[in-house]
């Protein structure tokens, strides 16, 4: 007996664990399900059930409803000649109207089923009314209610909540503007000069409004230059549309040592933007500090003082003087300096091309 109690309290034990487990595990299908579940119930099932038991009672919109049976069954079965015509039209129409549509489709199938030339456009044709109807509806549906001005805000309003607009006192993006609107006044260029703390100065220049889209940097050291050419957009239609298909982007890095001939570095083929250059990147802030013998993975102390270059430059902007980062966060720690990854400092004159791995593979120039 004790061997068998305990073993009925342990199986009832592990049902309601197994129960507990299973409930926890269906619950984030549950929530999928339940805006869905909220509709059937409140739209469809409900409706139907109050409709049904509506007809077993006398109800004329204006008193309550009185319960009075199959009454109404039997008025429109015996005493109702409208019945009868109601029901002559529908199986009319059925028995019309079914057969033509069936037919009608069946043929169109088959005729968009036979080798004829361009079927697939035919195909296309005959579901694009379909497609267009449905998608527009519900696209003009969707930016009446969620629009900045659409009827999902003007109910947040009404409860005094104004969480669209509000936004704008404290990330500054103005919503639902057109940059070219006369109201938005931005910067046509900017140019930045930052000076660090090792003495290293950065020159940056962007220019917000040429078509030609891509970037250079380049880097001016003791030893020499490397320069970084991208070219993602050449150039636009005269009509300001972009080029279609795409052009292919170009890139290349020259690597200009004082006292030798350019190097020019042979860059491998990747997929992604800026030629690839997003996953490598991607790579180097977020990968592995054991493997990290350049310094290129970046932790939150670098992120931040990142970060904080890109806010003094906007507030040199605003205010028309020159902003010390320090001022701003006096009290961020500095990030940890890589000491020369390519190992000790050479005689300056000289250029050995073997000591820097990238250079693998570059061409003179």
């Amino acid at each position: 007996m004790p061997n068998s109690t305990s073993t009925i309290i342990d199986y009832g034990v592990r049902s309601r664990v197994a129960r507990s487990r299973r409930w926890r595990r269906d619950v984030p299908g549950y929530m999928f399900l339940l805006p869905w579940l909220v509709g059937f119930f409140c739209l469809t099932l409900g409706p139907a059930l109050v409709s049904l038991y509506l007809s077993f009672t006398s109800f004329d919109l204006v008193r309550s409803p009185r319960w009075i049976g199959a009454a109404n069954y039997a008025r429109i079965a015996t005493n109702d000649a409208k019945f009868a015509d109601s029901l002559a039209v529908t199986f009319t129409y059925v028995a019309v109207a079914v057969p033509l549509k069936i037919c009608f489709a069946l043929g169109v199938a088959v005729a968009l089923n036979k080798g004829i030339r361009g079927l697939p456009i035919y195909r296309a044709i005959f579901y694009l009314p379909s497609l267009l109807g449905a998608s527009v509806a519900i696209a003009v549906l969707w930016r009446i209610i969620f629009a900045g001005d659409g009827l999902f805000n003007h109910l947040l309003a009404m409860l005094g909540l104004h969480l669209y607009a509000d936004n704008e006192a404290h990330d500054g993006y103005l919503r639902d503007r057109c940059v070219f609107s006369p109201e938005i006044d931005i910067e046509d260029t900017m140019h930045a000069l930052i000076e660090y703390e090792n003495g290293i100065s950065a020159n940056y220049k962007l220019t917000a409004y040429n078509p030609c889209e891509g970037y250079r940097v380049t880097f001016d050291g003791t030893r020499g230059r490397i320069e970084h050419k991208n070219v993602e957009r050449s150039h636009v239609q005269t009509d300001g549309s972009l080029v279609r298909p795409p052009l292919p982007e170009r890139a290349r890095i020259i690597v200009q040592p004082h006292f030798s001939r350019a190097y020019e570095l042979a860059l491998p083929q990747a997929e992604g933007l800026h030629s690839g250059g997003d996953k490598m990147m991607l790579r180097g802030l977020f990968g592995v500090l054991s493997n990290d013998p350049y310094g290129l993975i970046a932790d939150e102390r670098a992120g931040v003082w990142s970060a904080m270059v890109g806010i003094a430059a906007n507030a040199s902007l605003h205010a028309g003087i020159p902003v010390v980062l320090a001022d701003l966060a006096a009290d961020l720690p500095h990030p940890d300096h890589v000491p020369e990854p390519f190992g000790p400092p050479a005689i300056w004159q000289t250029f050995d091309p073997a000591r820097y791995s990238f250079l693998a593979g570059a061409r003179l120039v």
